[in-house]
């Protein structure tokens, strides 16, 4: 008798896996019909890459400086391919180092907002009633704060400095978070499985944690993607402003900030950090964006 539930339980462990496997090769399918969101992926993974080995692939330390070749423009010489800035810093090597910052904060950043605005967005829309309508209403009072102002309030009121930073992105993105998964729940949570999960006497959290939130990852994972692109934004608007991370560290948009006084006459140096960031909300962007239409049940066949 052991041995017969062994095996059966055994067998129904393998054919989840069989099933996951299944809905995972379906998703990657449609995935990769959509080339833009290919093209996304491929550049993200490059970004990344360049993120983990940055002080191998970057030519030099991020506040090497040698101010007998500042200034140099992109191509005059080729041991800085890219030029240097006013204390002869190697702009290739910072933007590389900037890479690793800004993906940094910008996934901490995401993962303290899904954190949170799972949290409470699941608590509203399972039990309902007046504890939805205080999550939700104080989720509304923050959506209506746009959130670079809010995260600049909070990154005023904590003082400048990457943790700080991160704290700040991470606490405004929360209701996005929280209104999504509310919405998802709300769709779920009166479904059959949910009550026989009910009638066998499950505890809430259970319910919760086993039998709700697997089955709405699918716009937790979406938000999370494309909340990486506005954590990002948010964070190098925070490092601009003199409210994030704090120089020497290469983030860009104190990079941007820095490089505002030789904007005339040596744009490069604000350019080429503009283009980092333009480059990796572009393909963050592709990539979510072809990630939602392969999640979308409606598109199945």
């Amino acid at each position: 008798m052991a041995i017969g539930m062994q095996a059966a339980a055994q067998t129904k462990m393998q054919k989840k896996g069989v099933k996951r496997r299944g809905q995972f090769m379906e998703v990657w399918h449609r995935l990769k019909k959509n080339k833009l969101a290919v093209a996304g992926l491929i550049i993200l993974i490059l970004l990344i890459i360049v993120a983990i080995f940055a002080e191998q692939i970057a030519p030099y330390y991020y506040d090497e400086q040698d101010p007998s070749v500042a200034l140099l423009a992109p191509g005059e010489n080729m041991a800085y391919p890219l030029g240097t800035d006013n204390l002869g810093r190697d702009l290739l090597s910072r933007i590389i180092y900037g890479t690793q910052i800004s993906l940094q904060v910008g996934l901490v950043a995401v993962v303290v907002s899904a954190i949170f605005g799972v949290f409470f967005g699941a608590i509203a829309g399972y039990f309902g009633g007046k504890i939805d309508n205080v999550i939700m209403r104080f989720m509304d009072v923050l959506l209506a704060i746009p959130g670079i102002l809010l995260a600049i309030a909070i990154a005023a009121t904590l003082g400048p400095g990457m943790r700080n930073a991160i704290i700040s992105v991470g606490i405004s993105g929360v209701p996005s978070f929280a209104r999504v998964v509310r919405s998802s729940v709300l769709a779920v949570r009166d479904t059959e499985y949910i009550e026989a999960a009910r009638s066998v006497n499950a505890s809430d959290a259970r319910i919760i944690m086993m039998h709700i939130l697997p089955n709405v990852l699918a716009p937790i994972i979406v938000q999370a993607t494309l909340g990486i692109a506005n954590a990002i934004l948010q964070a190098c608007a925070l490092s601009f402003l003199g409210l994030g991370v704090q120089p020497p560290v290469p983030e860009w948009g104190a990079m941007i900030s820095n490089s505002r006084a030789y904007l005339r006459d040596y744009g490069y140096m604000v350019t080429l950090p503009g283009l980092a960031i333009m480059l990796t909300l572009f393909s963050i962007n592709l990539f979510g964006d072809g990630l939602r239409d392969a999640l979308d049940p409606k598109l199945k066949q």
